[in-house]
């Protein structure tokens, strides 16, 4: 082994360079932030090559003193922080006094700067930040702009690692995440002079609507649900994916905490709970969420990148955001979705012309919305349609299909009864209501003897729940007892799943997922199956009841349980114009 020595102070600073500047989208995020903390309201960036050869950042904030010019660049120099109280009630999104100092270190580094009380800016240059820095008067607007070049020409092993499409790639996804943590800022970026974003700032809730539209598409703000929280001193706001919108990559989730880039791996995780039977096996809920809370109950001085948070009072955070979540997702059923769709002002001549309403459906209104009715009330100005209308038949044993005042509505019979089932009988469970029968032939299981211990485990948990078991020496299993919802049919399969669902997760500590997955099993085997027949009332009443349950737009699995194909899409498919 080598003997040990002090290191010089560049390498250190490359060091120090690495930690920070992990690649040009790196560098756009630390001139982003000390913009911000200048109080830009406009911010230009412009890269060229994915900002290997150049990144030229600007803005119109307050500038810098002439007098600091000098300072910039030197580790541990700053103007955010002075004192250990600053320190801990951080307010700046800067505060280290390390990413100028860490940029000009790897990179042809200049800077022009102006205050509003000056006629003229002042421009410094370093290369690699040398010693040999030079102060000359320049031309500028009142603002900043930092211009960085040839980035890691003194780290040829870096440098190779960079590809200008990846770069680009990584960059785009910066300023997105960049633009959407500050709505009150003007933003452009440009890659080889072309404009990829220019963004406005937005201030009111139409505004931020149409910015996120302008980072995504329509379809991405259509499939988000606005949500707002607040409690003492914390607030959560933002837009979360509904369940179906739901992707296989992570890239679509944005967590803020005070405007700050975030990762925590606790609260991603509880943003996944707050998902759980609502989205489909290996996909991600996507979300742009807003954490404000005091500085002083969090700690972001962990990682030199500023992009890793720890709170004083996690717990109680955690189970806000968690019960803001479940209440804005409790709300994903048809009634919320559709609760807009109605018909007014139209005479019951254009009613019969534009609705076909079958002889069926005459003995399945209410009497409110009969066609008596409607020849008693002339003058009748709304007629009000359920959000998923009226069943006219069943497709393919599996489907209803319905029709509300626009639009054909296709229902996944299975899925929709499941959902409403397992409502319906969680709200027993926590009631310690479930009711159950005696068998009067109980149903012999054998098993393994890894099953045998997990059911011996968690036999008490299983019969809170309605389910009895007797357990012999020999891996014999006796079922003599079944919750009063479970049809005798399905009992032996279904046990053998819910044997499953007790190796699987009867180890999770929480007893609500616990219990929730015994219970969605039990949903599953005593909802409708396909190819059942049902009569127009039943299905009618499947329908009311899916616009009454909690969660009702996705089945127990994560699966929609139902789609609307609108009137003018079906004209437009057989190419008429009415």
């Amino acid at each position: 082994m080598r003997r040990i020595k002090k290191l010089s102070k560049k390498i250190i600073s490359q060091i120090a360079a690495g930690e920070i500047i992990e690649r040009p989208s790196s560098i756009v995020k630390e001139l982003f932030e000390n913009s911000v903390d200048s109080f830009a309201d406009c911010i230009d960036i412009k890269i060229y090559q994915g900002g290997i050869s150049k990144i030229i950042v600007t803005d119109n904030g307050n500038g810098i003193h002439k007098d600091d010019l000098q300072k910039i660049t030197r580790r541990h120099h700053t103007s955010k922080i002075y004192t250990k109280k600053e320190l801990e009630n951080i307010l700046s999104l800067g505060f280290r006094g390390e990413a100028l100092a860490s940029i000009a270190s790897v990179s042809y580094f200049s800077l022009i700067s102006r205050q509003d009380n000056n006629n003229y800016a002042w421009k410094i240059s370093t290369i690699g930040n040398n010693k040999n820095k030079i102060i000359i008067p320049a031309a500028h607007n009142i603002g900043t702009t930092v211009e960085v070049c040839s980035l890691f020409f003194n780290m040829p092993v870096r440098k190779k690692l960079l590809k200008e499409y990846n770069e680009f790639l990584h960059m785009s996804k910066m300023v997105k995440k960049l633009i959407l943590s500050h709505f009150n800022i003007n933003c452009r970026f440009f890659h080889n002079n072309k404009i990829i974003y220019d963004i406005k700032a937005s201030n009111t809730e139409t505004e931020k609507s149409n910015r996120i539209k302008s980072l995504f598409n329509e379809n991405f703000i259509s499939n988000m649900l606005k949500i707002n929280y607040q409690i003492k001193n914390l607030k959560l706001w933002g837009w979360i994916g509904l369940p179906t919108f739901s992707q296989i990559s992570k890239d679509q989730q944005y967590f803020y905490v005070n405007r700050r880039i975030m990762k925590n791996k606790i609260i991603n995780s509880i943003i996944r709970i707050a998902y759980r039977g609502l989205i489909y096996r290996n996909q991600n809920p996507v979300f742009i969420l807003f954490l404000e809370i005091n500085e002083n109950l969090l700690n972001i001085n962990i990682s030199p990148k500023k992009n890793e948070v720890h709170f004083q009072e996690k717990e109680k955070i955690q189970d806000f955001i968690l019960k803001s979540l479940e209440k804005s997702l409790k709300k994903t059923n048809p009634k919320e979705s559709l609760k807009n769709q109605y018909i007014s002002n139209i005479d019951l001549h254009t009613l019969k012309k534009k609705i076909v309403i079958s002889n069926f459906l005459k003995n399945n209104f209410k009497e409110n919305y009969s066609l008596n009715s409607l020849n008693k009330n002339k003058n009748l100005d709304i007629y009000h349609f359920p959000p998923l209308g009226y069943a006219i038949g069943q497709f393919y044993g599996t489907y209803i299909l319905s029709q509300n005042q626009k639009n054909l509505i296709i229902v996944d019979i299975h899925a929709a009864h499941e959902r409403i089932f397992l409502e319906k009988i969680k709200k027993l469970w926590k009631l310690n209501s479930i009711e159950s029968q005696l068998l009067l032939i109980p149903i012999i299981l054998s098993v393994s003897d890894k099953e045998f211990q997990y059911i011996k485990k968690f036999n008490s948990k299983l019969n809170k729940i309605g389910i009895g078991l007797d357990l012999t020496n020999n891996n014999i299993v006796s079922v003599k007892k079944i919750p009063t919802f479970l049809k005798t049919k399905n009992i032996y399969f279904c046990i053998q799943d819910i044997i499953k669902d007790i190796i699987q997760y009867g180890n999770i500590v929480e007893n609500d997922f616990f219990f929730q997955k015994i219970l969605s099993t039990i949903s599953c085997y005593s909802a409708i199956k396909s190819n059942q027949k049902l009569s127009i009332s039943e299905m009618n009443r499947l329908l009311r009841d899916m616009e009454n349950s909690e969660k009702s737009n996705q089945c127990n699995h994560g699966r929609p349980t139902w789609i609307m194909i609108s009137a003018k899409y079906i004209n437009k498919i057989f190419l008429r114009n009415f």
